[in-house]
């Protein structure tokens, strides 16, 4: 599901899948002057659960001073980037998004916009389509060099022989071109399921 909406100057664009909602934010330049980042509270409908969404990256002056990889407040330490993505969506559940532009100092962060968006996460029941994102491992240092570079896709469909769906259920594969060995390989599969 895909949603687009602008509110205060602020737009906001929604990508939902099963598991993942991609979100992505636009102001004009001309707002971005004195921009420090975007705070996201997300609200679970199906669940009826309502937070604000967590990352990492701190600024120097509000830094609590928490190990490497202790999440912290997107309102308190906002996203300091115009993409998010919710890894801790769950399939077929009701999700909307708020999401503040901030501006003023780290220790005193000041709302300039907000804007709401509302989607759904895709169910994995009863889909003709699935998304499958691999992370193709390395071939093996002692592998030839001409052999390393060769056909990566092959690589890929024997990973693709592990998956539950049986092999001529698979009508179409697409791998992304020129993606280097170590990266995540988006595959597409167009599954039977008459």
């Amino acid at each position: 599901m895909r949603k687009k909406t602008t509110h205060q100057g602020l737009t906001l664009q929604a990508i939902a899948g099963t598991y993942v909602v991609l979100l992505g934010f636009y102001m004009d330049e001309a707002a971005c002057e004195g921009l420090l980042g975007f705070a996201i509270h997300r609200t679970d409908h199906t669940q009826e659960e309502a937070y604000w969404l967590r990352g990492q990256k701190t600024f120097v002056e509000t830094d609590p001073g928490l190990p490497p990889g202790a999440q912290h407040s997107t309102r308190e330490q906002p996203i300091q980037g115009f993409t998010w993505s919710d890894l801790t969506a769950k399939p077929g559940h009701d999700y909307t998004y708020r999401v503040l532009a901030l501006k003023g100092t780290p220790r005193d962060l000041q709302p300039i916009a907000q804007v709401s968006v509302r989607v759904r996460t895709e169910s994995p029941e009863g889909a003709t389509h699935d998304i499958i994102s691999i992370a193709a491992p390395p071939p093996p240092r002692n592998m030839p060099a001409d052999s390393r570079t060769q056909n990566p896709a092959t690589r890929v469909r024997q990973l693709l022989n592990g998956c539950r769906a049986p092999s001529n259920a698979i009508r179409s594969l697409m791998l992304i071109p020129n993606a280097p060995w170590n990266s995540s390989k988006k595959i597409v599969r167009q599954v039977n399921r008459d």
